[in-house]
């Protein structure tokens, strides 16, 4: 299979490679032309355990002209590292993005509990957040804020930072 070819099931050598963990063979890949695409970034945030990893394969894949795809950073936000999320903030992801069912932010989804998110990681995420510029300020389709979800579930440190 060749860096542009399809397998019988339509998926690139770079998916699989991807689907199958192959750093190495996703490099030679790009490096070859293979043409990145959104599904691509899923895949490797969803299936690489090492943030080492996710961040090297992410920055070839931005390097190669590959666009930050919309719902990435969300992904970035529940299981990646600090460092791969300001990664993709400088390379253009929203940081106001909403969900398209109940328009939460993604600030609103750092401070909510039970969201796979590192409690650790919270107040560096919202540091990071606000500033890069999120609005506090944002409201769900239920007219809830941030700071209003952090009020009742996050620890003081957290529901300071908003304020």
């Amino acid at each position: 299979m060749l860096a542009g070819d399809r397998s019988e099931y339509g998926q690139t050598a770079l998916k699989i490679a991807a689907e199958s963990g192959n750093s190495q063979a996703m490099k030679a890949l790009i490096n070859r032309g293979a043409k990145v695409n959104d599904n691509t970034f899923f895949t490797v945030i969803n299936r690489f355990e090492s943030e080492k990893t996710k961040q090297e394969i992410i920055e070839l894949l931005l390097k190669n002209q590959a666009q930050v795809p919309s719902g990435l950073l969300y992904s970035a936000v529940s299981r990646g590292g600090i460092d791969l999320v300001k990664l993709l903030i400088d390379r253009g992801a929203d940081v106001n993005e909403s969900d398209p069912y109940d328009n939460t932010t993604l600030l609103m989804r750092i401070v909510q509990p039970n969201t796979g998110i590192s409690p650790q990681l919270r107040p560096a995420l919202v540091k990071l957040f606000l500033s890069k510029g999120a609005d506090v300020n944002a409201r769900n389709k239920n007219g809830v804020t941030a700071l209003s979800i952090a009020d009742k579930s996050s620890t003081s440190e957290i529901v300071e930072l908003l304020k």
